[in-house]
């Protein structure tokens, strides 16, 4: 654990150093001051707002049972006309992502780098975020457990099946100062639920360094049309970079190397969600053929 705990000191990130200023506030909170109830935070865009729509309706049965819940959905490009329905369907605040105020890298959604982002934008002000991707449906609305769970583990995220190294290009391994050899063994974590309580533990060496990761040009997105990278195709577990998974390769990195021993107890299995993915929308097809295709390519596991 020592020695883990020196590698993520060691981590460097220069030119994501004068964001992490704004991000992160000059003193952490004491733990007993931290909130006992979490604040449900998503991100949406038009490409897939029929899916997002989805989540909205799911997650409602949620937040009417714990109704002093919070839902930030923050703005990836959405139209105003479905701003608007949004609202008119949730309690909900919905903000503007700040793209502006980041590296022009953030700007490119299929590199995820402004999901970190997005986290630590919310977890700024309330500490205890629970990320949920568009796909995600809960099964359950009995959360009570899975909220302890976190408080008394810090971060939580669903259980991968494959190797970190298969699903790392190297320069994110080379921006980190890992090897691809470390990550041999080690099954990915994904990142489309995560539960994030931000002690101090947790925000300095967890939060912090997958953030700075994100606005690091090179690390989360790898290179440019790093799109191409997406696809995942081989099976076998000794193949050393077949495909990317952006955050979540870096989500995975940082969280092997704070809880190596213990990592077993921070995986989720899909006893209490499940996630639903469909097609992405088009923009020149009809809002009604993009749901018949949604629906007839959707997936759900």
């Amino acid at each position: 654990m020592k020695e883990n705990l020196e590698k993520v000191k060691s981590y460097s990130f220069p030119e994501a150093e004068k964001y992490i200023k704004e991000l992160f506030p000059p003193s952490l909170p004491d733990e007993t001051s931290l909130p006992k109830m979490p604040v449900f935070v998503t991100a949406a865009s038009a490409s897939h707002y029929t899916e997002f729509m989805e989540l909205l309706h799911n997650v409602s049965a949620v937040t009417d049972k714990y109704t002093d819940i919070k839902l930030i959905i923050y703005d990836l490009g959405l139209y105003k006309s479905q701003i608007k329905e949004i609202e008119s369907v949730c309690k909900c605040s919905v903000k503007k992502f700040p793209f502006a105020d980041l590296p022009k890298h953030v700007k490119e959604l299929k590199g995820y780098a402004w999901k970190p982002v997005a986290i630590q934008l919310a977890a700024k002000d309330h500490p205890f975020v629970i990320w949920m991707d568009a796909s995600v449906r809960f099964t359950t609305t009995d959360l009570d457990a899975h909220f302890e769970r976190a408080r008394n583990l810090g971060v939580m995220a669903t259980r991968g099946y494959a190797a970190i190294a298969m699903r790392t290009h190297p320069n994110t391994f080379r921006v980190f100062g890992e090897e691809a050899c470390t990550f041999k063994a080690t099954n990915e974590l994904e990142a489309t639920l995560i539960l994030v309580y931000a002690n101090k533990f947790v925000s300095e060496f967890f939060l912090k360094p997958w953030v700075s990761c994100a606005l690091t040009y090179g690390c989360i997105v790898p290179e440019s049309n790093s799109i191409r990278f997406i696809g995942c195709d081989r099976t076998d577990q000794q193949i050393y970079f077949d495909c990317h998974r952006f955050d979540q390769s870096a989500l995975s990195i940082l969280m092997y190397r704070l809880y190596e021993k213990d990592i077993e107890h921070h995986k989720m299995n899909h006893s209490f969600f499940r996630f639903c993915k469909g097609a992405d929308e088009q923009w020149y097809f009809p809002q009604f053929i993009n749901e018949l295709m949604i629906k007839s390519h959707e997936k759900c596991f």
